[in-house]
C-alpha cells in the first residue's frame, strides 16, 4: 500500500478490498445448413472480444438431435472459457434440407419390351431412390429397373428419404401376334384335312400354351364344293397379353382326274421342304457356278403330261438371283391341271458377294446377326473377325449368318466399334475382306 502524508495533518492507516469481476465475452453461434443424409458441418462461433493471453476455449457447441429435414437449434453444449469469464451465448440454427424428387411421366410400354430405368432423379444424390410397384403381377422392380411381366396398368412409385415419394402410372399395351392359317389341299369330295395355324410374334419365351384360348381355322368350302381355291379363316384366339391379327390360308380342292406326282426333284440342288404332293411351293438354292438344272418328275399316271415352264424339256437355264420354275401337270383329259412352283435361287458371282457392315444386336429383328450374302451356298467357308489390334475375336468354319457380336466361344458381347473380317468361300474360291461396325443400345 502506498504511504499517504501531509505536514499539516496526521492520517491514520486504513485498508480496503479490490474486487475483480469475471470478464463477459459474447459468443455468437454461426448458422449452418446441410443436405439430408450428409454429415453435420463443423459448428463454429464468433466472439465479441478475445480472452486474455493464455486463456483458451474448451469443449464445443452441439445441436439438438434429429436427422429429418427441419431446423435444429445450435446450443452452447460443452463450450467453456473457465471461471474468469462469463459467456454470453447467442444461439443459431442448423437447417437440414431434403432432396427434391423429380419423376417424369412414364411413356406407355408394350408387353415384351425390355427392362427400363424410370425417368426419376433427385437434387440429393447422396440418398438412394427406392422404386416399388403396386401390382407385381404386371411389373416388378429388378436392379432399379422396371421388369414387365404382363399387359395392364401399374403404378410405379419413386421414394427417397427426406424427399417424399411420387407415383406414376405405367400403361402396358398388349403385344401383337399374327395367326396365319396354313395352306391345305384335298381331293374333291374328300374330307377336309386338319386345318392348322402358325403364330408369329410371341415374346418373353411364350408359346401357344400361354394363350387363354388357341386359334382354330375353318373353311367356307363344303364337301360338295367344286374344284378351286377357298379361304381357310383362322379365329378365336384370346389372351390377356396379346392382340391377334389373322391371315387366311388357302384350301385347294383338286379335281379327281389323276394328276398325282409321285416325286419331284431338282439336280443339282435340294427342294425345301421335302417334296409332298399336297405342297405346291418349294425353294432351292445353288451357287453361281450352276447355270442349269434338271427337273425330274415321276407321275402316277403315265398318260399325264408335265411341262416345265411350258416346255417338255426337263432342263432349265438359271439366271443369277431368283428363278421361278413352274411344273404343270395336265391330266389325260387335257383339262385337269396340277402346278408346282419351284423358286430356285442361283447365287451371285463370287466377286458380287457382300456382307453387311452394321451389327446392332439388340433383338429388334434388324441387323441382330451378321449376314453374308449367299454364304449358305458355300458350306466349306471359313470366316474370321479381328479387332483393331489384329486379334481374332470370332472364327467359324461353315458360317451360316449366326454371329451376334459376341466374343468367340464365350458369349460375352464385344464392345462397340469397328472390326475387320476375312471370308474364305472355300477351295478354289477367292477370299474377300472388309469391316463391320458393332453398335449397341441405339
Amino acid at each position: 500500500m502506498a504511504s499517504l502524508s501531509n505536514s499539516n495533518y496526521t492520517a491514520p492507516d486504513a485498508t480496503g478490498t479490490l474486487t475483480i469481476l469475471p470478464k463477459t465475452i459474447t459468443v455468437r453461434a454461426e448458422a449452418k445448413t446441410k443436405n439430408y443424409g450428409d454429415t453435420d458441418p463443423l459448428l463454429t462461433f464468433t466472439i465479441s472480444t478475445a480472452p486474455a493471453s493464455g486463456d483458451y476455449f474448451t469443449g464445443s457447441l452441439s445441436r439438438v438431435p434429429g436427422e429429418n429435414p427441419g431446423t435444429y437449434a445450435i446450443v452452447q453444449g460443452s463450450l467453456s472459457l473457465g471461471n474468469n469469464y462469463i459467456l454470453n451465448y447467442q444461439p443459431a440454427n442448423l437447417s437440414i434440407t431434403g432432396g427434391m424428387l423429380n419423376f417424369a411421366a412414364l411413356t406407355g410400354k408394350t408387353y415384351g419390351d425390355a427392362d427400363f430405368r424410370p425417368p426419376v432423379s433427385s437434387s440429393n444424390s447422396n440418398i438412394a431412390i427406392d422404386l416399388s410397384s403396386d401390382n407385381p403381377a404386371i411389373a416388378t422392380i429388378v436392379n432399379g429397373q422396371v421388369h414387365i411381366l404382363a399387359a395392364g396398368t401399374v403404378n410405379i412409385t419413386a421414394s427417397q428419404a427426406g424427399a417424399g415419394s411420387i407415383s406414376r402410372q405405367l400403361n402396358i399395351a398388349k403385344a401383337g401376334i399374327t395367326v396365319t392359317a396354313n395352306n391345305q389341299s384335298r381331293l374333291y369330295g374328300a374330307a377336309d384335312p386338319v386345318f392348322t395355324v402358325v403364330y408369329s410374334g410371341f415374346v418373353n419365351g411364350d408359346d401357344v400354351s400361354k394363350l387363354n384360348t388357341a386359334a382354330t381355322a375353318v373353311t367356307t368350302a363344303s364337301l360338295s364344293s367344286p374344284a378351286g381355291h377357298y379361304p381357310i379363316v383362322p379365329a378365336g384366339a384370346s389372351s390377356a397379353n396379346y392382340n391377334f391379327n389373322y391371315i387366311s390360308g388357302i384350301l385347294t380342292i383338286v379335281a379327281l382326274n389323276n394328276t398325282d406326282v409321285i416325286s419331284l426333284s431338282i439336280n443339282p440342288g435340294t427342294l425345301s421342304p421335302a417334296f409332298n404332293a399336297q405342297n405346291h411351293n418349294y425353294t432351292a438354292s445353288v451357287d453361281n457356278s450352276i447355270d442349269r438344272v434338271l427337273i425330274s418328275i415321276n407321275l402316277s399316271d403315265v398318260n399325264a403330261v408335265a411341262l416345265i415352264n411350258g416346255s417338255p424339256s426337263r432342263g432349265v437355264s438359271l439366271n443369277p438371283g431368283n428363278n421361278t420354275i413352274v411344273v404343270e401337270v395336265t391330266a389325260q383329259d387335257g383339262k385337269t391341271k396340277n402346278s408346282y412352283i419351284l423358286n430356285v435361287y442361283r447365287g451371285m458371282s463370287e466377286g458380287s458377294i457382300t456382307a453387311t457392315n452394321i451389327l446392332t444386336p439388340n433383338n429388334d429383328g434388324k441387323n441382330d446377326r451378321w449376314v453374308i450374302q449367299d454364304i449358305e451356298l458355300y458350306p466349306n467357308n471359313n470366316v474370321k473377325v479381328f479387332d483393331r489390334a489384329g486379334r481374332i475375336v470370332y472364327t467359324k468354319h461353315g458360317y451360316n449368318n449366326e454371329w451376334d457380336g459376341a466374343l468367340n466361344g464365350t458369349g460375352e458381347p464385344l464392345t462397340e466399334g469397328t472390326y475387320y473380317y476375312i471370308v474364305d468361300l472355300g477351295t478354289g474360291k477367292s477370299p474377300f475382306k472388309g469391316f463391320i461396325t458393332i453398335i449397341r443400345n441405339r
